[in-house]
């Protein structure tokens, strides 16, 4: 199935996301001709990790799971914050239920834990969210994990292989 025109939902922090993930991830997703829409809680200027600024397209708020192929959330330190906000957790289940492909890397696995989707799956993270992951999951600590449409990677080193992952699972 063809990638052409295929839009993908990318969720950073609104501080403290991981830059090098959403380089990586973005350019890996955009030469391969998706559409990129980055928002975040706020619609702000987010700062990443590295000091880098990204202005999103909007809030999470402002946008509808339907227009979408695919979501993913970028890892660093600030994505935490997702874990208890009801619209991260509304659009995880959402694309989800739908059978869309449901994305995240490095610190940010654990928002699918605390959204529930992640019962009897298998998924990866930082070694460090382990616990997190086994609450509600099975923690692989592979470097990438693909379990239905639940893709997991466990840091920055991966994120190409992640972003791989995630257009072989938009293209079936």
């Amino acid at each position: 199935m063809p990638l052409e025109g295929k839009r993908v939902l990318i969720v950073i922090a609104p501080y403290d996301f991981n830059d090098r993930q959403l380089a990586i991830i973005s350019s890996t997703l955009s030469k391969a001709g998706l559409q990129l829409t980055v928002v975040n809680s706020t619609g702000q200027a987010a700062k990443g990790e590295q000091g880098n600024i990204v202005t999103p397209h909007s809030s999470f708020y402002h946008v509808e799971s339907r227009d979408f192929d695919a979501i993913i959330f970028i890892g660093g330190a600030g994505s935490s914050v997702y874990r208890h906000n009801r619209r991260a957790l509304q659009l995880v289940h959402e694309f989800f239920a739908a059978g869309k492909p449901v994305a995240a890397i490095e610190l940010a696995p654990p928002i699918l834990a605390a959204a529930h989707i992640l019962r009897g799956r298998r998924a990866t993270a930082r070694p460090t969210e382990r616990d997190d992951i086994n609450a509600f999951g099975l923690y692989t600590g592979a470097p990438v994990e693909v379990d239905g449409n639940i893709i997991t990677a466990q840091s920055t080193a991966h994120a190409a292989e992640f972003a791989v992952a995630i257009l072989n699972a938009l293209r079936h």
